[in-house]
C-alpha cells in the first residue's frame, strides 16, 4: 500500500462514493445566493445589507471550508497512523480464485479471513484501482499496477462472482 494509492481510496470512499460533498457545497451555494441577494439590496439603499451580506458570504465560506479541511487534516494524521510517510508498506493480499465461493485475505499477523462473493457489498472499478468492499464501511484496496499481466483477467473474475448490481464499472 502507498500513500496516493490510499489517499485516491479515501477521497473516493469519504466524498464520492457517500456523496458527503453534497451538502457543504449544498450549504455553501445557499449562503452564497443569500449574500448575493443582500448585496443587491445593498447597491439599492438597503441600509446594513452590506454587513448582513458579508457575514452571510463569510458564514457560507467558512463553514464548508473547515469541513474539508478537517478532513484534509484527519488524511494527514491517518499517513502517519498507517505507517505510509515513507513510501509504501505491505498492508495484505488478494487471493481472487483460490476459493471460487469467497475473497480470502491475508495480513501480516493476522488469522486468513474469508468473504463470500454473495455478500460483498460492492467492487468499484476506479482507473487502475478496484475497490472490494466486503462491508459497508470496509474496503481492500486492489491495484491493477501490482498485477499488469492479469488485471483484465482479475476483473472479468469479479465480474463473474460479484452479483452484477453490486459491480460498479
Amino acid at each position: 500500500m502507498d500513500w496516493p494509492t490510499y489517499r485516491s481510496f479515501s477521497v473516493f470512499d469519504r466524498l464520492i462514493r457517500t456523496g458527503s460533498w453534497r451538502r457543504p457545497v449544498l450549504f455553501l451555494v445557499v449562503f452564497v445566493a443569500l449574500a448575493m441577494g443582500s448585496f443587491a439590496a445593498a447597491a439599492g439603499g438597503k441600509r446594513g445589507a452590506w454587513l448582513l451580506g458579508g457575514v452571510l458570504l463569510a458564514v457560507g465560506l467558512v463553514f464548508p471550508g473547515a469541513h474539508f479541511a478537517r478532513y484534509a487534516l484527519t488524511l494527514k494524521q491517518l499517513r502517519t497512523r498507517l505507517g505510509l510517510k515513507g513510501g509504501s508498506r505491505p498492508a495484505y493480499t488478494l487471493a481472487l480464485g483460490e476459493d471460487p465461493g469467497a475473497l480470502l485475505v491475508r495480513a501480516p499477523k493476522q488469522e486468513e479471513q474469508r468473504f463470500a462473493w454473495k455478500m460483498v457489498y460492492g467492487v468499484w472499478l476506479r482507473g487502475q484501482v478496484i475497490y472490494i468492499y466486503v462491508e459497508a464501511g470496509k474496503a481492500y484496496i486492489l491495484p491493477l499496477t501490482q498485477i499488469p499481466a492479469r488485471a483484465e483477467e482479475a476483473i472479468a473474475y469479479l465480474r463473474g462472482v460479484v452479483p452484477a448490481e453490486r459491480f460498479h464499472a
